[in-house]
């Protein structure tokens, strides 16, 4: 099949005009004579094996504005299949800007590529189609709604005026009000445009593609700022080069609003640009250094996070395709059918995934309630033979989103988390920053601040990324820190998930054995209420206040991880209480614990453990009483394993939220270089030890003093002398037989041995 790629026969009038260079002056030159909002205009480039030809699309009222008055032709494509088309879209709701200061260049980067290698036949089309936009005012009414602190801030003005009603009236349900921000209000203020932002890849070759698409969204990445363009392949290539050709926009297709000031950045071809980037040995640290530098005045401890988050391996190229029905989507849309949720086929009105799951978005009749579409769930997941489908409100009034689990789960990085300027926006004014993972429409990373929720309860089985989980955990927290504002602890009785820390700088001590995480816990709550009484001594609230004070040292952050903390809890019960002091009063004065465990059982995650490690993450547990145990409630989602965890927030507005977790790598050996490869980088010397931690008897020492003080074997009198859980109780005493102290009858009981 040939297609020729002609500038003739045009459905709408149009003259198109080879030009030098797109550049700021010939944008605001065609952009201030194009005032009518039924006037299409824009920008192309072609980049081929000769290089990049530039060309702007002018109304024919206004073909006088630029050039020579001859239409241009170009390459012909030869074969449909050889064509991939995509188009750029925002990640988030239109009045976020992205970066408009970056110094990349996307033919910059489309040189990496060796676009010499390129065939006659071979070339990138880029297409960005403008009208004058007519939004600004809903623009506006967005931002206002982000500034008042409201949770919906998207496009749907209904939706939006019926929440801020609501929020008016209950108070209580709106989010913190926000500073205004003036990289927003310089986009409001500046020209506006509808657009259409198009890339067609002309090639055969399925590597060459690869390559472009992966400079492409390198470039995309730079653009990254307060929003953020994403590359979306387009399913009906014949229909959308239609479109392409004709210079038109795709019919019922919801026009977004792009800036001038935008349009600048992205099609700038300034040779002075080019001739800089190419007179340096770029590399993509320092690329991605220049790009985060935006929007964000560096302290030395931002600057040197963002050193160290170079070495870590980002994830793989990852273009979003658009989502297309398959064979589960209509399973789902035919039950709800049956089932009377939704009148036919039609109210399924987009579909969308993240790195786990699949989301369809119906409109519902008003007169089905929510209540009984959830009474449905059970039926649909029947239905479709998928006990992991959930159902919940959508964003927009009328609306439910149901989801359900992919066949191929995306990985996400760490280093693609921790590198989001959101993120890192958060993290230069957050005292202890950390990463959940990535949120479940998989457009953002989740995070929050330990030094606001306090203390944490994690619980996952084995295979649920609980482990993996705490290891990102501690990694973020270091590249935040030296080890002089921050010291870890960490208590690992399987000797295993933890030892690769051993020599990293921030961690004080790994201790495997009871008797030493007695100890350890021991000394934490004497070093808390030292702190405190030095706090009391001067009137101090919180830890930063100690830099008021010239003749005081501020003491540093202490974290301490305690994994397998039920086994923990029945071998030696003490350690209760002492984890409950901590929770209770710990977190003014620098301190916080982490508890890890894979079987939460009600016997050892008691009421007052729940009660004062107040953020709870919970991955996939062997019970629905597990999730019980810890959130106090049935499990809020069915978690699929392999990091897809759910969060209870101390302080959020959302009671659940549900994420993704991030791995170092995918590779086990090659998180283990990762780890060390970090730990080489850092270039601290460990400091002197945080904690005076004095031996403690362990529960068997106890135990055989105990009897040979008193002669008492009983196993009811011992437990209820020394409080230790009864299973526990006879390991003990049969390693006092093994050590010949005791003797063990034919029926079971244990006497001193003569």
């Amino acid at each position: 099949m040939r297609i020729l790629l002609v500038w003739k026969n045009i459905s709408h009038p149009i003259v198109i005009r080879n030009i030098a260079k797109v550049d700021k002056a010939l944008v605001d030159q065609v952009s201030t004579n194009i005032t009518n909002e039924n006037m299409i205009w824009g920008i192309e480039q072609i980049i081929n094996n000769s290089g990049l030809q530039n060309y702007i699309i002018l109304p024919i009222a206004k073909s006088n504005l630029i050039g020579d008055s001859n239409n241009k032709e170009v390459t012909c494509i030869e074969n449909i299949d050889d064509v991939s088309i995509y188009s750029i879209n925002y990640a988030s709701p239109e009045f976020y800007p992205i970066n408009i200061n970056t110094k990349s260049n996307l033919f910059f980067r489309m040189k990496q590529v060796q676009l010499d290698n390129l065939e006659r036949n071979e070339y990138v089309h880029l297409q960005l189609l403008l009208t004058k936009s007519s939004n600004k005012e809903q623009l506006i009414e967005q931002y206002l709604h982000y500034l008042k602190g409201y949770n919906y801030v998207g496009d749907n003005r209904l939706t939006r005026r019926l929440l801020s009603s609501i929020h008016e009236s209950f108070q209580f349900l709106k989010g913190k009000e926000r500073e205004q921000d003036s990289t927003i209000e310089q986009k409001l203020s500046d020209h506006l445009f509808h657009f259409e932002f198009r890339i067609a890849i002309v090639t055969s070759d399925g590597l060459k593609k690869k390559k472009i698409l992966t400079e492409i969204e390198k470039y995309l990445a730079d653009l990254q700022y307060f929003n953020q363009l994403i590359l979306v392949e387009e399913s009906d290539v014949e229909s959308t080069l239609r479109h392409l050709l004709n210079r038109a926009f795709t019919p019922f297709r919801k026009k977004k609003s792009i800036s001038l000031n935008e349009v600048t950045t992205i099609f700038n071809s300034d040779e002075y640009l080019l001739e800089q980037c190419s007179s340096q040995k770029v590399n993509s640290a320092n690329e991605n250094l220049v790009r985060r530098e935006i929007g964000i005045n560096h302290t030395s401890k931002m600057k040197n996070a963002l050193e160290l988050i170079e070495i870590l391996p980002e994830g793989k190229t990852n273009n979003k395709k658009e989502v297309v029905q398959d064979e589960i989507s209509v399973k789902i849309t035919q039950s709800l059918i049956e089932l009377g949720v939704i009148q036919d086929s039609s109210a399924a009105i987009s579909m969308s995934e993240g790195a786990t799951l699949k989301h369809l978005i119906y409109t519902v009749p008003l007169q089905v309630k929510f209540n009984s579409i959830k009474k449905n769930l059970e039926n649909v997941r029947l239905a479709t033979g998928i006990e992991e489908i959930e159902i919940k409100k959508g964003t927009d009034g009328g609306t439910i989103i149901v989801s359900y689990p992919k066949e191929d789960r995306s990985i996400v990085y760490l280093r693609d988390l921790i590198s989001n300027p959101e993120f890192l926006k958060f993290a230069e004014k957050a005292r202890l920053p950390f990463i959940l993972g990535l949120d479940e429409i998989g457009n953002s990373p989740v995070f929050a601040d330990l030094a606001k929720v306090f203390h944490i309860l994690v619980a996952g089985s084995t295979g649920s990324g609980k482990s993996v989980w705490l290891i990102q955990f501690i990694m973020t927290l270091c590249l935040f820190h030296t080890p002089e504002t921050l010291r870890f602890y960490i208590v690992d009785p399987k000797r295993i998930d933890f030892k690769k820390f051993q020599d990293y700088p921030h961690v004080q001590k790994i201790v495997t054995e009871v008797g030493e995480s007695l100890a350890l816990l021991t000394a934490m709550v004497e070093e808390m209420d030292k702190r405190y009484s030095v706090m009391e001594e001067y009137g101090i609230d919180e830890l930063e206040e100690f830099d008021d004070y010239p003749n005081l040292s501020r003491p540093p952050y202490i974290v301490c991880i305690i994994d397998e903390f039920s086994d923990l809890i029945l071998q030696c019960p003490a350690i209760e209480n002492l984890v409950v002091r901590l929770g209770q009063k710990a977190r003014a004065c620098g301190i916080h614990i982490v508890c890890g465990t894979q079987r939460p059982e009600v016997k050892v995650i008691s009421g007052l453990i729940k009660a004062n490690l107040p953020t709870k993450i919970g991955f996939l547990c062997g019970s629905n009483t597990d999730y019980k145990t810890i959130f106090g409630t049935s499990q809020p989602f069915r978690l699929l394993g392999l990091g897809d965890g759910v969060v209870k927030l101390a302080g959020a507005e959302k009671e659940f939220i549900r994420f993704q977790g991030a791995v170092i790598h995918e590779d086990k050996m090659k998180t283990k270089s990762f780890i060390k490869a970090l730990n080489e980088k850092m270039t601290y010397d460990k400091p002197i030890e945080a904690l005076d931690i004095k031996p403690i008897p362990t529960p068997l020492e106890i135990l055989r003093e105990h009897i040979l003080t008193t002669d008492e074997t009983g196993i009811t009198a011992l437990k209820a002398s020394l409080k230790i859980d009864t299973n526990v109780l006879r390991e003990l005493m049969e390693q006092l037989v093994e050590e010949g102290i005791l003797e063990k009858s034919p029926k079971g009981r244990y006497k001193r041995k003569n």
